[in-house]
């Protein structure tokens, strides 16, 4: 019977540090303001006005900037516009 009180109790310790260290971690939140740069991409995740969220792609050798809107209906990013970098900034 001890051996089984002493397995109780290192199993309700355990599940007790848990729920502490559950209760008080702080997950970090998604959010669409990453930027990835390289020497012949930079890619930018930000929220439009619209309410969703964009992702452009910019390919700096050719100087074009590819804009991909998520779409929540199909699950999919949709092509919005490709154009050079100063179209783009010209509207």
């Amino acid at each position: 019977m001890k051996s089984q009180n002493l397995a109780i109790w290192i199993l309700s310790l355990t599940a007790a540090l848990l729920l502490t260290a559950v209760m008080f971690s702080h997950p970090q939140p998604a959010a669409a303001d990453l930027t990835i740069k390289d020497r012949d991409y930079q890619i930018v995740t930000a929220t439009i006005q619209q309410g969703g969220e964009a992702l452009y792609i910019t390919d700096v050798r050719s100087d074009l900037m590819a804009v991909l809107v998520y779409d929540p209906r199909t699950r999919a990013l949709q092509p919005k516009a490709v154009r050079t970098v100063s179209e783009m900034f010209q509207q």
